[in-house]
């Protein structure tokens, strides 16, 4: 698998009055501005997209690896990253309005637990980074993923995968206090898709994207 270094995008939605002159001066600052991409030598490359008045601005910098073979483009893809996050928050929000689900609940009443575990973690703290369940990077996590799969670890974090964990997991890290982890947002996405019979990227669609 290439290896791709730190790859940036930005999207901007733009409500302010702006002019085409103004939206070029803002694409250029983040490029060549004082703390702009191309001087920042981790940023092999990046995408900048403005929409503006039904209209979309598209300026590009760099490569899509440090390999520099190919450049990017408006058609370049790059992983979503922590806006996942955001929006699998906005899913539990939107089925606390409903009505449909309690914050509070324990993941116990959706999924499988360690019986150490029980009746401990609510769906509230895996959105808050709360739940003192473990993260995804960290060592000890990556040395058994990266053990099922080497060139892909991240591949193999599945459902199956996912759910499994929670079975193990027998103790919390500082339950109650910030603890960051990409697992329990995880877990929510799935106790999520799971409640509404539905897939991730149909909930996305029809519960943030549409509206």
């Amino acid at each position: 698998m290439k290896k791709f270094a730190c790859i940036l995008l930005f999207c901007f939605a733009i409500t302010s009055v702006l002019n085409a002159q103004n939206i070029n001066n803002i694409a250029d600052s983040i490029l060549h501005g004082r703390r702009g991409l191309v001087r920042d030598t981790n940023v092999v490359g990046g995408v900048i997209g403005i929409y503006y008045k039904g209209e979309t601005h598209y300026y590009t910098y760099g490569y899509t690896a440090k390999d520099k073979e190919k450049k990017v483009d408006n058609a370049t893809l790059f992983e979503i990253g922590s806006n996942t996050k955001v929006f699998t928050a906005l899913l539990l929000a939107n089925e606390m309005e409903k009505g449909k689900v309690d914050a509070n609940n324990y993941i116990d009443k959706y999924i499988d637990v360690n019986k150490n575990i029980s009746n401990k973690v609510r769906l509230v703290d895996l959105a808050t980074h709360t739940s003192g369940l473990p993260t995804l990077h960290d060592s000890a996590s990556m040395v058994e993923i990266t053990q099922l799969d080497s060139t892909c670890p991240y591949c193999v974090v599945d459902k199956k995968y996912i759910l499994s964990l929670a079975k193990k997991t027998d103790k919390l890290n500082e339950h109650g206090s910030f603890e960051y982890s990409n697992y329990g947002f995880a877990l929510l996405g799935n106790i999520l898709t799971t409640m509404n019979h539905s897939s991730y990227d149909k909930l996305i669609k029809a519960n943030v994207f549409q509206p």
